[in-house]
């Protein structure tokens, strides 16, 4: 995970992601190439967030450690991002890959 949170730290440096109202309406726009949401999020919030990811094609990972999400962004108690650059959303995809096989 710290790969990833390495990986969010610079997204979030380089204006690359959302959260909050905004993630929502960018991924019906499409912009979002990559969202990433925690396991402690709540069941309602999961729910909505997969349903309108699957509605419009855009990829989604749940991931364990909200806290540290939090801290990877300089906010607290976020629990989904949503990553707008397409390189830095498919190394993370890589890099979650791996960790699971």
């Amino acid at each position: 995970m710290n790969e990833t949170l390495a990986l969010i730290g610079i997204a979030r440096k380089a204006n690359m992601l959302l959260y909050g109202d905004k993630l929502v309406k960018s991924i019906k726009a499409k912009s979002i190439k990559l969202v990433l949401i925690t396991n402690d999020a709540s069941q309602r919030s999961k729910k909505h967030l997969i349903s309108q990811c699957e509605y419009y094609g855009v990829t989604y990972l749940i991931v364990d450690d909200g806290k540290s999400l939090s801290q990877a962004i300089g906010k607290e108690n976020i629990k989904v991002i949503g990553i707008t650059d397409e390189g830095i959303a498919d190394k993370i995809l890589k890099i979650k890959r791996n960790e699971v096989y």
